[in-house]
């Protein structure tokens, strides 16, 4: 089969495929591609690379989306893409009265009260979303058990406010 590939002139043809890690605002990527030679890396905010295995620093909080497009020395490319949000690194602890989240540290259930309805996000500390649901007025719970033990950024985002505060799931 893999002659026949080769008869027909299609060859190796180019696999993009990568991985990334971040820690703050600073995404570090490694490249898994196969059978490519030339590599470009959009980073979703203007800036490129054409690097292999590229670091980027952001310089704004925010959800990107990263394209690789790997490709051979006959110009045959292809193309893979992933999205990472970028975390605020200045956030006050539960910047305003109108809602509340309890208990922190947590065990098993959060709890949120608040005067609002909005979206709660809640992310871990490498800027991946791990929950997200409608808040609607009142007094919610949100089930933490299945969290893993960490530092979680809790984001309620309302049509006048972002409400932000951190928790701590413990075991």
């Amino acid at each position: 089969m893999d002659s026949l590939v080769n008869w027909q002139g299609m060859g190796d043809i180019p696999h993009a495929k990568f991985i990334y890690s971040l820690t703050g605002s600073t995404v570090t990527l490694t490249n898994q591609s196969a059978n490519a030679t030339h590599y470009l890396w959009n980073f979703g905010d203007s800036f490129t690379s054409t690097l292999a295995n590229p670091v980027h620093t952001y310089s704004s909080a925010g959800t990107y989306i990263i394209t690789l497009q790997a490709s051979d020395s006959s110009c045959k490319a292809f193309t893979a893409t992933d999205t990472l949000t970028i975390l605020p690194t200045h956030i006050a602890r539960n910047e305003f009265k109108d809602w509340k989240v309890y208990p922190n540290p947590v065990k098993d259930v959060l709890y949120f009260e608040t005067h609002e309805q909005g979206m709660l996000e809640v992310y871990n500390l490498s800027g991946q979303k791990v929950y997200r649901q409608f808040l609607s007025l009142g007094k919610q719970t949100v089930p933490v058990t299945n969290w893993d033990k960490g530092n979680y950024l809790v984001v309620l985002r309302t049509d006048k406010h972002i409400y932000k505060h951190f928790c701590t799931k413990v075991e």
